[in-house]
């Protein structure tokens, strides 16, 4: 069986803005969006028109349980990010809300290349796709779909925001249905002196 493999040298003559993934964290977090170091993945970005190279290592303290993932969660988290780099819009932020189909070839390391292609911009959302690959261009796995919903800039009430977009459990007190037979011994343990 023949792995895909992609063109790392072809997608650098598209993207040649080089990004300062210091900046890059720092207007991440002006539009609402603060990454803390395991978060902080993207070891450097490059951006062309509505697409983004970006290679995303793991933080040194997660690498010890990177053998039990698939794909580490940070790892992913950090291709989300460079997909949202590589729009400059900054008066919104985006919050991943949906993929469409994610195709697993070979288990990512501690380091990945991420190719971003943004599809589809406007003031909601922007969708787009992502192929993580390594040095030697195997292609790792494949994000198709991946849709962003734009939230406004509110770096005030950020938490507000994401309320909005989350759930959450409520519990409802409701009166036994007086049918019910009631079996069986009951034991109760209290460290209550009442």
């Amino acid at each position: 069986l023949e792995s895909k493999t992609i063109a790392r040298p072809d997608i650098l003559q598209r993207c040649s803005e080089k990004v300062d993934t210091g900046e890059l964290y720092a207007e991440l977090n002006e539009r609402g969006l603060s990454y803390g170091p395991y978060f902080q993945t993207i070891q450097q970005l490059q951006r062309g028109h509505n697409e983004v190279l970006a290679h995303i290592r793991l933080h040194a303290g997660l690498s010890a349980e990177n053998p039990d993932y698939f794909l580490h969660p940070t790892l992913l988290d950090g291709c989300f990010q460079s997909l949202i780099a590589a729009t400059s819009e900054k008066s919104h932020f985006y919050m991943p809300v949906s993929i469409r189909r994610i195709n697993y070839h070979a288990k990512p390391g501690n380091a990945v290349w991420c190719h971003g292609k943004l599809n589809l911009l406007n003031e909601h959302s922007i969708e787009g796709e992502l192929t993580l690959f390594d040095e030697h261009g195997h292609v790792l796995v494949e994000v198709t779909g991946l849709r962003c919903r734009a939230l406004a800039n509110e770096k005030n009430n950020p938490g507000g925001q994401l309320a909005q977009w989350t759930y959450a459990w409520q519990w409802q007190k409701k009166a036994a249905p007086s049918s019910v037979k009631r079996k069986g011994c009951w034991l109760v343990f209290s460290t209550a002196s009442e």
